[in-house]
Parts: structure tokens; C-alpha cells; sequence
């Protein structure tokens, strides 16, 4: 069994989870589950690109 199995998939449990497990400040606030992320040419995590889709979501 994958030791990450259990992020598969949206569990409500997962910020009691956190809260478990992290100092409150540390726990998400909310959490979404993607596929994948943008990514770079060279692999790195596009930060930029998911700034604007939540500023995006927060404007409709």
C-alpha cells in the first residue's frame, strides 16, 4: 500500500488530520486536491499561475 494513498482522494479528515499532526497556525485553511501542477520547462511549480487562478475564482 502507498504510504500517500490517502491523499487520493478529498477526505474531510484530512484537516482534522492536520490538526493532529501541525501546530494550529500551520493547518490549511482549505485544501484543494489537483491532478497535477503547472510546471516550469524545467519541472519547478509555476506559483505564479495559481495566483491567478484563485485571484480569478475570488473575483467571480
Amino acid at each position: 500500500m502507498d504510504q500517500y494513498s490517502w491523499f487520493n482522494s478529498y477526505d474531510p479528515g484530512m484537516r482534522a488530520y492536520c490538526k493532529e499532526r501541525l501546530t494550529a497556525y500551520k493547518v490549511p485553511r482549505q485544501i484543494e486536491i489537483r491532478q497535477s501542477l503547472p510546471k516550469s520547462a524545467i519541472g519547478k511549480p509555476l506559483a505564479r499561475i495559481l495566483l491567478d487562478e484563485e485571484m480569478a475564482k475570488k473575483q467571480q
